[in-house]
């Protein structure tokens, strides 16, 4: 069944083959999105444990705190980063198929309904939540302490708690934004779209206009036709009237079926 928009009109739906295409490109993006996400886990966690274990070597123990709390960061910095950048590698996606393969309208609530899937739909937290997930780093964060025989310092929990919630703050935040633009963006693609689709119908085609050319053309022969039958017939019987001579030309073949009142407009110019 064809959707409605907001506006009540309806438009066909996006043929199967081509939302099957698009789902698996954002299919093959999410993961690669997720290995990026891994590989700047590897990162920072790498420079967690080796300022840790520079620390310890050095006596410096007074800065263990400020370790955990420098890699929660560039975590949640990472994290923020996705979240701001993902909707536009999907709407990329999905445009650059829409251009290759989609010929027709296409319906923005349907498109719409295409990201929210891949993406998150207004006002629903993102995906990237999860990768700030502070009772998952705290754990992690024990386990490296532990295996060096150290414990966690006091004040790590409560700073954890405020730039957890500074953190789920801050991509909440981007995600809304994010995907608020996005569906900007799709609304004014779908409107330049129709406009374009109906300039182009609205043209004529080079084969219309060709042929439109050569009626002028046999039309204008014809009319040149009656004018020289008038001529002729006026040398030959000068003394009839312009209805009379219009009547004769009516029954030649030169006449094309027209009427004599018709001719009589055109065999005099």
């Amino acid at each position: 069944m064809p959707k409605k928009n907001e506006y009540g009109k309806c438009f066909p739906k996006m043929p199967e083959e081509v939302l099957d295409l698009i789902n698996r490109k954002l299919g093959l993006l999410r993961k690669k999105q997720k290995r990026r996400w891994v590989d700047a886990q590897i990162v920072a966690y790498s420079r967690f444990d080796r300022e840790i274990s520079e620390n310890l070597i050095a006596g410096i123990f007074g800065a263990l705190n400020a370790v955990p709390e420098s890699v929660y960061r560039e975590i949640v910095s990472n994290a923020n980063a996705i979240t701001r950048e993902w909707p536009g590698v999907v709407w990329k996606a999905i445009v650059s198929i829409l251009e290759k393969v989609q010929g027709g309208p296409v319906d923005a609530n349907e498109l719409n309904d295409i990201v929210d899937e891949h993406v998150w739909r207004i006002g629903q937290l993102p995906f990237t939540f999860d990768y700030i997930d502070v009772d998952k780093f705290r754990a992690s964060v024990r386990r490296m302490f532990a295996r060096r025989g150290r414990r966690i310092p006091p004040s790590f929990d409560p700073t954890m708690s405020l730039d957890a919630t500074k953190g789920r703050v801050l991509i909440s935040t981007t995600a809304r934004h994010e995907r608020e633009a996005i569906g900007i963006v799709i609304d004014e693609y779908v409107i330049v779209q129709r406009k374009n689709i109906s300039a182009a119908t609205s043209q004529p085609s080079p084969s219309s206009s060709i042929r439109r050319e050569a009626r002028k053309l046999d039309t204008k022969a014809m009319y040149k036709s009656w004018q020289k039958s008038y001529q002729s017939l006026k040398g030959k019987h000068p003394n009839m009237s312009d209805v009379w001579y219009s009547q004769q030309i009516a029954k030649k073949d030169i006449a094309h079926g027209r009427n004599a009142v018709t001719i009589k407009k055109q065999m005099k110019k």
